[in-house]
């Protein structure tokens, strides 16, 4: 892990008393080394869990030509518009002359089903009509060679990635993995958070339940830590306690607010911090440090835990995450605002993409959705701002949002009638009614 000291001479114009939300971003990207502990865990239990290998396809996908859709499978060869087809053996040589003669044979196939020998092309069977004995007469439009079908390695080649090392593992890819006739994958291991607060006020409790909240939605593994010192009165004890534990330590408060501000509490032996005034609106501060951790050998007790036999539960020594690896020289400490909606934006657009960082899932950059504003929203250029925004469909299908109400750092009322962020860019300025708007919204991310 680099120093703060050098990442911050890596940054062109780096001001922490001004410092805007790309540079923060940028800062906390370098900052932030991911994991590399392994646990193998059967399909059922690596939702959510970040991929840490890359899967490559073994053999071709599919192994043999299949039907892509529910229908009739035939040679396209003898199709015509208005043919009957046989859907059973051809008929006797006696059968009632007023029965037509059928073009050809086909089978009823569903969507996966291997293809029948010397068929080619899959007839929707919306497009089948059944007539009489028993045979099926085509409707236009008739299909083209080879469609419904899905030929050999269609999908995947062999040694073709089919998913790739830092993948957050969702139902469907879990689903690609069955597929392929895995029954585990290789997943890093939960990040351990600890999530600390030291102002007791009812805004400063709202935010420690909504951080809570982010973090468990998040995937992260909440770390209880024994007796922890009281954080406003021990806070070096409290920091230092918390690091040997968790892989970051969260907390909201500790630093006070204002511009010229140091970071004022003490911090332990060989830890570093800076604290940040950020150029955004909800004003916000966000304090970046690294804890330094000992090392001790694990127990077996722990090592049982390690592998994930047992959830983890901090207990009285630190240990190695693997036997044959070495366990991270420092945590990573966030210290954001007390205020529910500045700790939310902050916790939006820089903790999380820190944490999924740390948890060894690739970067990918936060899906922002376009809609118009209703509203006229006053903004200078020169800072980043985000207003708490209720998204709706309009009358004409397209996208609308408008603010909820007072925007401030501890409208409580205001977040939780909100369902996005409005982000409204660093360079930008005013919005007009009717102007497209960026939007973050809560039910993808948060």
């Amino acid at each position: 892990m680099s120093t703060l000291a050098d990442i911050a001479a890596e940054l062109p114009g780096y001001d922490p008393q001004h410092l805007c939300a790309a540079d923060a971003s940028d800062f906390l990207e370098r900052l932030v080394c991911p994991l590399t502990a392994v646990h193998t865990l059967p399909l059922a239990q690596c939702l959510g869990r970040v991929l840490a290998r890359d899967i490559l396809a073994t053999q071709p996908v599919p192994t043999h030509a299949q039907a892509s859709i529910d229908g009739y499978a035939l040679h396209h060869s003898v199709l015509r518009s208005g043919a009957w087809l046989n859907e059973r053996p051809p008929a006797p040589a006696d059968t009632d002359a007023a029965t037509p003669t059928p073009a050809g044979p086909c089978v009823y196939v569903q969507a996966g089903q291997a293809m029948p020998e010397g068929t080619d092309t899959v007839v929707p069977q919306e497009l089948v009509q059944r007539g009489p004995h028993g045979l099926l007469q085509l409707t236009f439009p008739l299909p083209r060679p080879r469609e419904g079908c899905i030929g050999v390695g269609a999908e995947f080649t062999p040694g073709e990635m089919a998913l790739q090392k830092g993948e957050l593992l969702t139902p469907s890819g879990l689903a690609l993995a069955a597929f392929l006739g895995l029954e585990s994958l290789p997943v890093v291991r939960p990040l351990r958070v600890a999530l600390l607060h030291a102002a007791q006020h009812p805004a400063a409790q709202a935010t420690q339940a909504a951080l809570q909240a982010l973090l468990t939605r998040l995937g992260v593994e909440l770390v209880c830590l024994p007796a922890t010192p009281a954080l406003c009165t021990e806070p070096a004890a409290a920091l230092a306690q918390a690091a040997q534990h968790a892989d970051a330590v969260i907390t909201c408060g500790v630093t006070p607010t204002g511009t010229q501000a140091p970071v004022s509490p003490p911090l332990p032996p060989g830890a570093e911090a800076v604290r940040w005034q950020l150029a955004i609106r909800p004003a916000a501060h966000l304090t970046v440090g690294c804890l330094p951790r000992t090392t001790a050998h694990p127990t077996a007790e722990e090592l049982e835990e390690k592998n994930g036999h047992k959830p983890y539960a901090a207990s009285a020594n630190s240990y190695e995450e693997d036997s044959n690896m070495t366990a991270a020289a420092w945590s990573v400490w966030l210290d954001v605002p007390a205020q529910p909606v500045a700790a939310w934006v902050c916790f939006a657009m820089f903790i999380r993409p820190a944490l999924l960082r740390l948890m060894g899932a690739y970067p990918q950059a936060t899906p922002l959705l376009q809609a118009r504003s209703s509203e006229i929203l006053r903004k200078k250029p020169g800072h980043t701002q985000y207003q708490l925004g209720t998204v709706f469909t309009a009358p004409d299908g397209n996208l609308q949002v408008c603010t909820t109400s007072v925007q401030g750092s501890d409208q409580i009322s205001s977040l939780a009638r909100a369902n996005g962020l409005i982000v409204l860019r660093h360079e930008q300025g005013d919005v007009t009614a009717g102007d497209v708007v960026e939007i973050l919204m809560f039910d993808t991310t948060l």
